[in-house]
């Protein structure tokens, strides 16, 4: 279980960065200087993007929250409370601290409301993906520590 853990876990981790990667060079223009499209085309430019985004994220959280999920089994099934609690709350700490990281830009908007503010908020929107790069990067930990763990008690029992 400890390698479908792992496998999931990284899989998912960099399927989510590449798409990061790949919306990041499809920001589109916005707005410039005085040629700024009409408000109500705004929202169907932020559900354009928004969409395209989730389609590619997707494959990678679900990949990743069954790594999790894998990993939190394995932890309480060898009593590892510590790291259980390390890796349970680790995504929902992420996903805070993401939160609070993505209001800052918008003034406690989470979309922009004008083209204006769509300009400055497209170069802001991946400030969130380090907090949110916590709980893979938990999961991964832990699965190593495991992993290491594990190795030891073998070699120890083959002595």
């Amino acid at each position: 279980m400890n390698r479908v853990s792992l496998a999931c876990a990284y899989a998912g981790t960099l399927i989510f960065a590449a798409a990061a990667a790949l919306d990041l060079g499809a920001l589109g223009s916005g707005c410039m200087l005085l040629e700024c499209p009409p408000e109500s085309y705004l929202a169907t430019a932020l559900q354009s993007r928004l969409l395209d985004f989730a389609m590619l994220c997707i494959p990678g959280a679900l990949a990743f929250a069954i790594g999790w999920v894998l990993r939190l089994v394995a932890l309480a099934s060898a009593r590892r409370r510590t790291w259980f609690a390390i890796v349970a709350i680790s995504v929902p700490v992420g996903l805070g601290l993401a939160l609070l990281v993505a209001l800052g830009p918008g003034g406690g908007h989470l979309f922009p409301t004008t083209w204006r503010a769509y300009s400055t908020w497209r170069n802001d929107v991946f400030l969130p993906l380090p907090p949110l790069l916590l709980g893979p990067l938990v999961t991964i930990v832990a699965g190593h520590m495991a992993q290491t763990r594990t190795r030891r008690a073998w070699a120890h029992e083959a002595r």
